[in-house]
């Protein structure tokens, strides 16, 4: 390589029949150095480096290899980045788009003027020269079978017919689709989807330009439905691929029917993919099947279809307590450095009685920042379990709660990971309250005394946060959980109200409704002097659904007498604790 140049690279991929983009880029990389330094060097390596499949950031079907975030900044930075791109590299590219006959390569530089030319010259590509181009080389690439895999191919025919559609070029777009169902009727296999579900899915989204071969490809559907169907029902005890594979059909064909409003169909091909699910049930278990029904469930609650969802509510809670008994528990340990547990416990219980609460309280409120740096120390070092899609059950063996492919996933898994690692900090509080108990600093008294003046507990409740705090240390856990839930709640309405925050909603009837406690949270945190820290821990206990959820999971009566217990006593007091840290100024 060390005396080819940058033509001879270029001659050589001209005569290839297939071009991996990357392997193009990387022989370019290798040119010696006078070579590389060329413009016309550097402008090829950046028309190779660019990935394809559409990138919503930029609008562009050509994007970004990678990217990544700066730590100190926050800045997104993209490899390559579309402004990396001049207006002589659009040039060169139009040059090299009129010289080169290598349909991958026409198809290449012809896609990137489209994408980038507007954006880098204030320029509409030409239609002939560029688009027509782009459009009828990815067509002869795909019906020459040039492609080196299948779903390449589909690549290149399926944007074909996207942009070919979005010029409104019936013509253009017709050829296309008739070479897209040749090249799938060539490939497709029962157990590839990703080939066979083209068609359809493009049939759904461009109906009117897919009219003439709607009846082809709802055949060719209807008669792989039936194929899987048939293996579902001889195979299913022994696989359950065909049962996930009739679920991805009836999905199109449930979007297909709702155009036209046809639920009758609808429902039948979801009873159908029923029937097929529960042909697998003995060979996968409970746990699988469970998955499998809550995913059909949601199907017909999509559509309107109450009355079979109601129907499946009944099967997956006969399988919950089942699902149960299929989970095993796991053991771990957590190792301790005795000399560091001194030295941690030698600090915060040093001082008078009101620093070392004081200490107690800051130490284990969870601080955002540092549970996201948290976070993201655990992701790096276990990648791949923040790809696991976890499911949450309540005690009956129901689901709850997912978390997995959400918009909001960052946030969520932040939420999951505070309300874990305060599970894991459990043992040391438990530690830490025995302790100052031994100091008398943490007792009945020193407690109720912290609250004599509080304006959170109104003077009417007084009497009730005694209860529970006596209900505490007798070890009556249940009395005092069940009566420190509701007060919080109060208290927080109580906060709100002093702070001039508005507690109340109107109703149709002319009168009130109180608004909920998330709402109260989130005004909260709009409020200079109060932490947002501390109002997103007060959610992460009693409203976050991905955290402990306390209040809604009590109020909807969905924990366990066991439930009850000092672990969850230790972190309701504490919460009232931060009370105490609040400075609240009356209006």
């Amino acid at each position: 390589m060390t005396n080819m140049s940058l033509k001879d690279v270029l001659s050589e991929f001209e005569g290839k029949t297939s071009i991996e983009f990357y392997d193009l880029a990387s022989a370019i990389s290798k040119l010696p150095q006078n070579e590389l330094e060329l413009f016309e060097a550097k402008s090829e390596l950046l028309a190779m480096s660019f990935s394809e499949g559409g990138y919503d950031e930029w609008k562009t079907y050509f994007g970004p290899t990678t990217t990544w975030t700066k730590k100190n900044t926050g800045e997104i930075v993209y490899m390559p980045d579309w402004k990396e791109i001049t207006k002589d590299d659009i040039e060169y590219w139009k040059k090299r788009l009129s010289e080169t006959s290598n349909l991958f390569l026409k198809n290449r530089y012809a896609g990137l003027i489209w994408d980038f030319e507007k954006k880098i010259c204030s320029k509409e590509p030409n239609f002939k020269e560029v688009k027509l181009v782009y459009i009828q080389t990815a067509i002869s690439i795909v019906e020459k079978d040039l492609p080196d895999h299948p779903g390449v191919g589909l690549n290149y025919i399926s944007i074909a017919i996207e942009r070919a559609i979005g010029c409104r070029n019936k013509k253009l777009s017709r050829q296309a689709i008739v070479v897209l169902l040749d090249y799938v009727a060539k490939y497709a296999k029962d157990d590839q989807p990703g080939i066979w579900a083209v068609p359809f899915d493009l049939l759904i989204k461009h109906s009117s330009y897919f009219s003439d071969f709607e009846s082809q490809i709802l055949k060719d559907n209807q008669e792989r439905f039936e194929k899987l169907v048939q293996k579902c029902h001889q195979f299913g005890n022994s696989t359950d691929s065909y049962s996930h594979l009739v679920i991805e059909e009836v999905k199109l064909f449930a979007t297909y029917y709702h155009r036209t409003k046809n639920k009758e169909a609808i429902c039948r091909y979801l009873d159908d993919a029923l029937e097929c699910v529960r042909c697998s049930f003995a060979f996968r278990g409970s746990m699988w099947a469970h998955g499998m029904l809550q995913q059909l469930q949601s199907l017909y609650r999509k559509y309107n279809l109450d009355k079979q969802a109601n129907k499946l509510y009944i099967d997956i809670q006969a399988l919950g307590s089942k699902v149960l008994g299929e989970m095993t528990p796991q053991d771990y340990t957590i190792p301790l450095d005795k000399s560091r547990l001194n030295e941690y416990f030698e600090y915060y219980l040093d001082g008078s009685k009101e620093d070392v609460l004081k200490k107690y309280i800051y130490a284990y409120i969870p601080w955002l920042e540092k549970e996201k740096e948290r976070i993201k120390r655990e992701t790096e070092l276990t990648p791949l379990a923040s790809l696991i899609h976890t499911v949450f059950y309540d005690w009956s063996g129901m689901p709850i709660n997912h978390l997995g492919g959400e918009d909001n996933e960052d946030k969520h898994r932040l939420s999951y990971g505070i309300y874990r690692h305060m599970l894991f900090e459990s043992f040391l509080i438990d530690m830490h309250i025995s302790k100052m108990e031994e100091q008398k600093v943490y007792n009945y008294d020193e407690i109720i005394a912290l609250f004599d003046n509080s304006l959170v507990i109104k003077k009417e409740q007084k009497d009730i946060f005694q209860r529970a705090i006596r209900g505490y240390f007798d070890g009556d856990y249940m009395v005092a959980c069940h009566l420190l839930i509701p007060l919080f709640e109060s208290c927080v309405r109580t906060l709100a109200a002093y702070s001039g925050i508005d507690v109340l909603n109107n109703n149709k009837n002319e009168g009130n409704v109180y608004k909920p406690l998330d709402t109260l949270f989130e005004k909260l945190k709009t409020l200079d002097g109060v932490s947002k820290d501390v109002i997103a821990y007060w959610q992460n206990i009693y409203t976050d659904k991905y955290g402990w959820n306390i209040r809604n999971l009590f109020c909807h009566g969905l924990l366990q007498s066991s439930q009850f217990n000092k672990e969850l006593a230790d972190r309701l007091i504490h919460t009232f604790l931060t009370f105490t840290r609040i400075e609240i100024k009356t209006l």
